[in-house]
């Protein structure tokens, strides 16, 4: 399947409010008591797919440090780790979509249970993640997590699904010091977050950040 047209809903012109497998720290400034360390990404399935409904997974940010920081999507809107795009494989690509959200969806296509797999199937054009702009950075208190919860879905060839191998997107974010209500402060840190999502030769899948 060749890569996807990119296309992201903006229906906001102003701000919208909206055990783990795999880890990886975020440096931050530690010259106001923030823990350079303190930001750590962590990824999990929590539940396999079934008849019933698609496996679950879950994106968490801990803060293992003893002072506030704020997260955030770097450049894009919606919530951090809310929208995550599509990720990648050698046989199309697998979509993590919040099991609730008001700002991140699938367009032009369908979620449902086809050929043996939860899949997206296309509609009127080719299906793609779509989110609503400008959703603020989120807060996480020292000793705290902010969970992103997602579903599994596969879009791809109609002969295929849900393929063994390993599914990939690099998301950027944003952690620093926390700048009123909704944004950081200008010196914070930037950097991509790897998401890879591998599905075993028995179906199984596991999710880890790097």
């Amino acid at each position: 399947m060749s890569r996807h047209r990119r296309r992201f809903l903006r229906l906001a012109a102003g701000g919208m409010v909206g055990g783990l497998a795999g880890c990886s720290s975020l440096l931050t400034d530690g010259e106001d008591g923030v823990d350079p360390q303190a930001a750590q990404f962590k990824g999990a399935v929590v539940a396999q797919q079934s008849a019933d409904a698609p496996a679950r997974t879950e994106i968490r940010v801990v803060n293992t440090g003893g002072t506030e920081f704020g997260v955030k999507r770097a450049n894009l809107g919606a919530r951090p780790f809310e929208f995550v795009s599509e990720l990648s494989g050698a046989y199309g690509e697998t979509m993590l979509l919040p099991e609730q959200s008001p700002d991140v969806d699938v367009r032009r296509g369908e979620k449902r249970r086809a050929d043996g797999c939860w899949r997206v199937v296309d509609g009127d054009g080719e299906a793609y993640v779509a989110f609503i702009a400008m959703a603020p950075a989120v807060h996480v208190p020292a000793g705290g997590t902010y969970v992103a919860r997602h579903q599994v879905y596969y879009h791809g060839p109609a002969d295929r699904c849900l393929p063994a191998g390993e599914y990939r997107k690099e998301v950027a974010v944003e952690v620093g010091r926390a700048q009123g209500d909704q944004d950081l402060e200008s010196d914070s840190s930037e950097r991509g977050v790897a998401c890879t999502l591998r599905v075993g030769q028995d179906g199984e899948l596991s999710l880890s950040l790097a």
